[in-house]
């Protein structure tokens, strides 16, 4: 890593990563806006804005639970670490995005042996990485397309394009100027937000997210999740972790972030992709560990992934760490197997390095950003024991337990032809899961049993049923009905 003096990729990264940098972004910007100049996207992504808005009318609701589901799906993690989600649709006036002043120097504790510098590039770094999943993470509505398509069959195009119109422009040196421009006279850039807080009373993770449509929310939710993972960047001195914050998280450096933290986020998340190990809850996992490397570990690993220049004791490191995480979580599921059985005490079935590598990543906050009210639950870890950590990770809720035939009749199915309420049911290997789907479903059937293509009120659960099959799986029963 170059000497630095300002937390700039400039000088965090050497001239040759640079380089590579920005002609990823080049490519980028081909590839994601063509040939079309800066104002026409600006007008382009306005007009296709207002359409997805009009469409998505009458079925913000649904679209939330959606948003909420697909990004579970497609991170495991967030089930195995009991982290829940609050996700909304909103008119943009009711974002409210924070501006922080600019210029004004964050208290600046003693540092001691510490490097300020390193600390606030990696902080930097680490922001990067949540902005690029977020990019990517942002595009996988297409798991729900068929879904999608059912209210409208235009708007997965429209979500593509305005996704590509909003993320491409960060690849364009003139619009990152004419933004940094815009903030700087307190004007506000973002189509959403989000934040992770930590629950006390529930012992769990939070992510609150708002956007002004379906493929925004999708963007917040996976960034509040990697805002989680980041936490692994910070270290125990919590005055310092502010300091470094309040340095480096501000506005004017996330149209950079969002510009080159995604070709660092593919660079990494392609280790996990090319190993063998097929369990996605490893490559968040992974993230964290990284970060938690000292810095003569951290730098040169990621500017060698980048430049796909892994030393063979990198890659060594690399694939001992997935395969002991992958291990870990391997025995953790065969644990909680036994322990539905035998009914053994939920210690016996996690390992101490297990316990402390999970609650590592999920408790380690000490500083993080939107939790400056919220105790650090690392400090107290060791207080409350391995007990408390394996609670955190799935706490054991009330649930009937079905010991019967897979087709026997279950206690909510009375109202499958009630025409006054919804009734939907579904299976899943996760328990959230299953009972978001199942509030799918109640909600698909009173929308045909009113004989409506969409409604404009909201819903309410009046009744569910969370039951878990003798092959381990959970089976949800919801009835719903108009507010």
């Amino acid at each position: 890593m170059a000497n630095i003096t300002e937390v700039e990729y400039e000088k965090i990264f050497s001239p040759k990563t640079l380089a590579l940098l920005k002609n990823k972004s080049g490519e980028s910007l081909r590839q994601m806006l063509g040939s079309k100049d800066l104002m026409t996207v600006m007008r382009q992504s306005q007009t296709v804005l207002n359409e997805i808005i009009q469409a998505e009318d009458g079925y913000r609701d649904e679209l939330e639970m959606v948003a909420t589901q697909m990004v579970t799906d497609a991170y495991p993690i967030i089930d195995y670490a009991n982290i829940r989600i609050d996700a909304k649709i909103v008119n943009l006036n009711d974002l409210d995005i924070p501006n922080p002043p600019e210029g004004e120097d964050p208290a600046s504790p003693d540092f001691g042996e510490d490097d300020e510098e390193k600390m606030k590039a990696k902080r930097r770094i680490i922001n990067g990485i949540t902005q690029g999943a977020s990019i990517r993470g942002a595009f996988g509505f297409m798991l729900f397309k068929e879904y999608i398509d059912d209210i409208n069959p235009e708007l997965v195009q429209k979500y593509n394009e305005i996704l590509k119109l909003a993320f491409g422009i960060y690849d364009d040196e003139n619009a990152i100027a004419m933004m940094l421009a815009a903030l700087a006279q307190g004007q506000k850039m973002q189509g959403g937000e989000s934040e992770m807080e930590y629950d006390e009373e529930n012992e769990q993770f939070v992510i609150k997210a708002k956007a002004i449509c379906f493929p925004m929310l999708v963007h917040e939710i996976v960034k509040g999740l990697y805002e989680i993972v980041g936490t692994e960047g910070f270290g125990r001195d919590k005055e310092k972790n502010q300091a470094i914050v309040g340095a480096v998280d501000k506005l004017s450096n996330e149209p950079r972030d969002l510009q080159y933290g995604k070709f660092i986020y593919d660079a990494i998340s392609k280790i996990y992709n090319d190993s063998n190990i097929d369990d996605p809850r490893v490559r968040e996992l992974f993230f964290a560990e990284l970060y938690k490397t000292p810095d003569d570990e951290f730098f040169p690993f990621i500017e060698n992934a980048l430049n796909d220049e892994l030393k063979p004791l990198q890659k060594k490191w690399a694939a001992d760490t997935m395969k002991d995480i992958a291990k870990d979580l391997g025995k953790d599921d065969t644990g909680l197997e036994d322990l539905d059985e035998v009914k053994q005490p939920i210690e016996e079935a996690m390992t101490m390095k297990q316990a402390i590598a999970a609650a590592a990543m999920l408790l380690g906050t000490a500083g993080a950003p939107n939790m400056a009210q919220a105790q650090n639950p690392l400090s107290n870890l060791f207080k409350k024991g391995i007990t408390s950590i394996q609670n955190k990770l799935h706490p054991q809720q009330k649930m009937d337990t079905i010991k019967v035939q897979k087709d026997a009749p279950l206690l909510l199915a009375k109202f499958k032809n009630d025409q006054s309420v919804g009734y939907g049911i579904a299976k899943h290997r996760n328990e959230s899961s299953a009972r978001q789907i199942a509030y799918f479903n109640a909600s698909a059937d009173l929308i045909k049993k009113l004989g409506k293509t969409q409604i404009t009120a909201g819903m309410e659960i009046v009744d569910e049923k969370m039951y878990q099959l003798p092959d381990g799986t959970y089976e949800a029963e919801t009835v719903v009905k108009l507010n």
